[in-house]
């Protein structure tokens, strides 16, 4: 059981702000559940509002190759912790489910050396019931026997709405959509490695985006590479506001380049 509050004054805005966090974790054999409860109060002038949140997750792990999270989080509409920590936005009710299948030994002599399948379940909508976003993904994660690796993820989200976009101005209705992802890293030979990806998305704001990487890792110690890559991308048809209720679409652009991390 814990508690974390912040009390925060502004005399030159004439506002005060206090906010309130108590969370419980509780744990027994396979299951484990937390919960943490908001409040905050705000004055700022004249005006006062008081807001109460919160979220709670309950997982199950029976086995090491098997665990399954579910998430439950509820945000008021006058709910305000910015003063304690980033609150992206209030007045919305967000439903999770994530299990996950983990294979972490095979024969000797097998093809791969460990493997994961993840799925995960999201539903999130406001006070007002409209649908504010829904998705269905998943996710295989591959370890090969000669230490090479990748990564495969697909999404999948139904039409729904973005009532924050407009700053206010209402909701953008969203087309459904999906999108693709995978990735591959080479096994490393002396003090090089390769890698290659590949991503596609033609969801919500993005229009139909497209980008497509290949390059090198040069490994100047065990913990510590040089990474340089080629990139190449192309959109098509995105969405931008420009304010109040006007919309526009960026048409298209596409570019070629390097990246160099370290």
């Amino acid at each position: 059981v814990g508690y974390l509050g912040s009390y925060v004054e502004r005399p030159f805005l004439d506002r005060f702000a206090a906010v309130h966090a108590f969370d419980v974790q509780f744990a027994r054999g396979p299951w484990l559940w937390s919960t943490t409860l908001l409040a905050s109060q705000i004055k700022a002038g004249d005006t006062r509002k008081n807001g109460t949140g919160g979220f709670s997750s309950l997982s199950y792990k029976p086995s090491n190759e098997f665990d399954v999270r579910a998430d439950l989080t509820r945000y008021g509409n006058s709910l305000d912790y910015n003063d304690l920590g980033f609150q992206r936005r209030d007045d919305f009710s967000n439903y999770e489910l994530s299990p996950r299948w983990l294979q972490n030994s095979y024969p000797d002599g097998h093809w791969l050396r460990s493997s994961s399948v993840s799925l995960d379940l999201t539903m999130t909508e406001n006070s007002a019931g409209r649908n504010l976003y829904e998705q269905y993904e998943a996710a295989v994660e591959l370890s090969y026997s000669d230490g090479s690796s990748s990564y495969f993820e697909a999404r999948y989200r139904p039409a729904g709405i973005d009532d924050l976009v407009s700053r206010g101005n209402g909701a953008l209705r969203l087309k459904s959509g999906a999108t693709l992802f995978g990735n591959y890293e080479s096994v490393r030979r002396g003090d090089f490695s390769g890698f290659a990806g590949l991503y596609f998305d033609n969801t919500a704001l993005r229009g139909r985006q497209t980008f497509v990487e290949t390059g090198a890792r040069y490994w100047i110690g065990d913990d510590f590479n040089a990474r340089l890559g080629i990139e190449a991308s192309r959109f098509r048809g995105r969405t931008l506001w420009r304010g109040g209720n006007l919309f526009g679409i960026f048409a298209r652009s596409d570019s070629i380049a390097p990246n160099l991390q370290l």
